[in-house]
């Protein structure tokens, strides 16, 4: 019996048999990669032989094993099928190919899971460092702002895009020195000092007597209540690339100051991020010793990178204002930057 289908569905289903040779190479091609890279997990899964966009798994160990897999994956956002209600195929799990991305987001989750006892250690770990901007605080309006006409007040016209990319390359956690840095690339003659840049974008950031300063278009990411369930159960801590004072004013306007044992800031090492020192005078502050069991969110390249070199784990996230750029997740997972997850 025939279903009934929207005109947008009708149109879909056209174009895809139209396009059915091209699509069908397509799906094969992903569905042959992700076999290829799952096969890094061989001594957890091993794949039957397929012909269609799905893929069955034994999975050693058996029903509880695939199971938990199930579940683990599902808890990092990747959805795989479990057929726990199936005597016959309770032991096998199924992956169906997708997109590029979704490849690329279940081999980052399945190397998270590899190891069992670093999963329980991420999953229930003994302390968690924070960056503060793009984690805690939404700086797209503020910081980001701050530097497009810090950038554009010395007849440099820039866009995010061109933030992205230095914050995606090492070295530019200071934005007083990434401002300088987007500059120098834009204008040839009257090239400022720091020390103007630097004025300027605090103007513009704090604000004047005649103007409000962009600090006050922030808002808070996580919800107070996670915070808070957060702090009853491990130490928290902050490392971030900002003054104290700046810091400082974005925890008291949103009331958070007290879930974080200790914030390490700009003043406090004489070297930031992705120099290790922050995160290691924070572990110092916290009387924590750096392992496994110690995670950092951050939200830059650099954060990860800082984490890892500190000894512990680096978990990224993709701030609001850049929650597609698949780029960054690539560059923030690679082996050179080492975040264990994004």
């Amino acid at each position: 019996q025939p279903y009934n289908i929207s005109v947008a569905a009708d149109v879909a289903g056209r174009y895809a048999l139209e396009k059915r040779d091209e699509l069908l190479a397509t799906c094969v091609k992903e569905r042959d990669r992700m076999v290829s890279l799952l096969a890094e997990f061989s001594d957890l899964i091993q794949p039957l032989p397929t012909y269609s966009n799905f893929v069955l798994f034994t999975v050693t160990g058996g029903n509880k094993v695939a199971k938990q897999l199930h579940d683990d994956l599902e808890r990092l956002g990747v959805l795989i099928r479990y057929y726990g209600g199936k005597p016959i195929l309770q032991n096998y799990i199924r992956i169906s190919a997708g997109r590029s991305g979704d490849t690329d987001k279940l081999i980052a989750a399945m190397r998270l899971l590899r190891d069992s006892k670093i999963r329980e250690k991420v999953t229930k770990p003994k302390a968690i460092i924070f960056d503060m901007d793009g984690v805690l605080a939404e700086v797209s309006s503020s910081y980001r702002q701050a530097i497009i006409h810090t950038c554009k007040h010395f007849g440099a016209n820039i866009t995010r895009d061109d933030i992205a990319e230095k914050k995606a390359s090492s070295g530019f956690n200071n934005d007083w020195d990434l401002s300088l840095a987007l500059i120098t690339e834009h204008v040839k003659e009257n090239v400022p000092s720091f020390q103007q840049v630097k004025d300027v974008f605090q103007d513009l950031y704090l604000g004047t007597d005649e103007k409000k300063g962009f600090y006050t278009t922030e808002s808070l990411i996580p919800s107070k209540s996670l915070l808070a369930f957060c702090a009853n159960k491990v130490p928290l801590a902050i490392v971030t690339g900002r003054p104290k004072d700046e810091a400082k004013l974005f925890l008291d306007l949103y009331g958070i100051g007290d879930y974080f044992g200790h914030a390490v800031c700009m003043e406090d090492t004489e070297k930031g991020k992705p120099d290790p020192q922050p995160v290691k005078k924070a572990l110092d502050l916290l009387g924590i010793t750096a392992g496994k069991d110690v995670i950092m969110i951050g939200d830059t390249p650099d954060d990860s990178r800082a984490a890892v070199a500190a000894g512990i784990v680096g978990l990224g996230i993709l701030p609001p204002h850049d929650k597609a750029n698949k780029k960054l997740a690539a560059v923030m997972t690679s082996d050179s930057v080492g975040a264990t997850y994004v």
